[in-house]
């Protein structure tokens, strides 16, 4: 079985190491057990999306890079590339107008769709519908 998130785990490594840190260590930072790490970093388990966020906030690294190399992204959001570390941490929703919003509940609608396929659960009407409405 070919794993699409195959080299998030070396690209993690290598970020760990990067900043001279054990399993051990990144492990308690991410409050995980460091069998975990191991596993996640040998390619043998997806990091979660929450794991994700955590290991970006640790690495200083984008959370689209590693949810990219984790394969919860078909391809690199290019819109993402604009946005700077330091602003992913302000409340974009106070400046958002309705359409922006109302796009924003449709993309979600459609990753928890993905979510569902790919946990093998069936979707509910409102993920089926925004998968059916997102444009290709």
């Amino acid at each position: 079985m070919i794993r699409r998130w195959s080299d998030c785990g070396s690209f993690i490594k290598e970020k760990r190491l990067e900043q001279r840190m054990t399993q051990a260590e990144l492990a308690t930072k991410l409050d995980k057990s460091s069998s975990l790490i191991s596993r996640i970093e040998s390619g043998e388990r997806r990091p979660s999306q929450r794991e994700l966020l955590h290991l970006s906030q640790i690495f200083g690294t984008r959370i689209q890079v590693l949810q990219q190399k984790a394969g919860y992204t078909p391809e690199f959001d290019w819109y993402a590339s604009f946005i700077t570390h330091e602003e992913e941490g302000t409340d974009l929703f106070a400046t958002t107008t309705d359409a922006e919003r109302d796009e924003l509940r449709r993309y979600l609608l459609y990753i928890r769709f993905r979510e569902a396929v790919s946990k093998n659960t069936e979707p509910s009407t409102a993920q089926r519908a925004a998968h059916l409405e997102r444009p290709r």
